[in-house]
């Protein structure tokens, strides 16, 4: 049962965030090369090793505050199923890990990416995460540094249209995580609402939602920029992408209506509950792989649409 309790404190299923790692590889025109999709697997692995790092020590850090929040206080330490000090020396293994195995890459790159993100959560849980919208930014450009290290691991240039994209998409998850914290707290009743507040200070739906609008605004637009820019086509099949908008669509709208919900304390959780955001985030890996991987697919698209 502990076994279970230190896999939970480090949310393997968190991992999924660490596929943004492999953007840069899909847009690069390496997929049919072993050592650029090894590079990128490693990428994914020593971030998400780092990132259970953080998040096992942040728990151990949190877990008073964890105790009094309606879904938090379900997690191992906030519990009592792990002790502070145990989820301490497991975060610590964790980061040993992820930095060890960023070297495999033949490289020091990827492990600077992981010490800037590794300096940037300590800001954000020390400092930053208390200050609003500071806190989402901060967060957002933790997945900038993702999208990042993937480029580093295969050695090309990240498009700053891609690191656009991801943290505007990024920003938008933020905010849902924040929107999360307060339906769940409204599900919950007065009495939750009491003891647990945001670090940020956010108080009201109502607030979140016109940063929750203009965040996803810049998403889809940013998407489409980078889909449909001469800058970025690298191969056959990009600009394609731009195809797949309403997809992206769809599943920012049931995101965003699952947290209003607030049966979740991740928008994470949601991409493996809700049955429409699946099958959407299904048909877009298929399809942007499909585009991108087979370049007669790609020319043919690109030819029918004239991109």
């Amino acid at each position: 049962m502990k076994a279970a309790a230190f896999v939970k404190l480090a949310r393997v299923g968190d991992w999924a965030k660490n596929l943004f790692v492999f953007p840069a590889l899909l847009a690069s025109g390496k997929t049919t090369e072993p050592e650029a999709i090894g590079a990128a697997f490693i990428a994914f692995f020593a971030f998400s090793f780092t990132a259970s790092g953080v998040y096992s020590i942040n728990d151990a850090l949190d877990w008073m505050s964890d105790r009094l929040h309606p879904v938090k206080r379900r997690r191992p330490i906030a519990s009592g199923a792990i002790s502070p000090a145990e989820g301490k020396m497991a975060g610590a293994a964790w980061l040993a890990a992820g930095f060890a195995l960023s070297f495999a890459t033949g490289s020091w790159h990827l492990a600077l990416v992981l010490a800037c993100y590794l300096a940037l959560q300590v800001l954000y849980n020390t400092l930053l995460k208390r200050i609003a919208t500071v806190d989402v930014i901060t967060l957002s450009i933790g997945f900038v540094l993702r999208a990042w290290a993937g480029a580093v691991a295969i050695g090309v240039v990240a498009s700053l249209w891609l690191l656009a994209t991801v943290f505007c998409v990024c920003l938008f998850l933020a905010m849902i995580k924040r929107l999360c914290d307060l339906s769940s707290l409204q599900a919950a009743g007065a009495e939750g609402t009491a003891q647990w507040h945001a670090a940020a200070g956010y108080q009201t739906v109502e607030e979140l939602n016109w940063m929750l609008a203009v965040s996803a605004a810049c998403s889809v637009i940013t998407y489409l920029m980078y889909s449909l820019s001469t800058h970025t086509a690298t191969g056959p099949g990009v600009r394609g992408l731009a195809l797949l908008t309403p997809l992206v669509i769809v599943a920012m709208f049931r995101i965003y209506r699952a947290a209003l919900r607030g049966t979740s304390d991740s928008p994470f959780a949601i991409l493996t509950e809700d049955a429409v955001v699946i099958v959407c985030s299904a048909l877009f890996a298929i399809a942007s792989t499909a585009l991108l991987a087979i370049e007669p697919l790609g020319k043919w698209v690109d030819a029918f649409f004239g991109l």
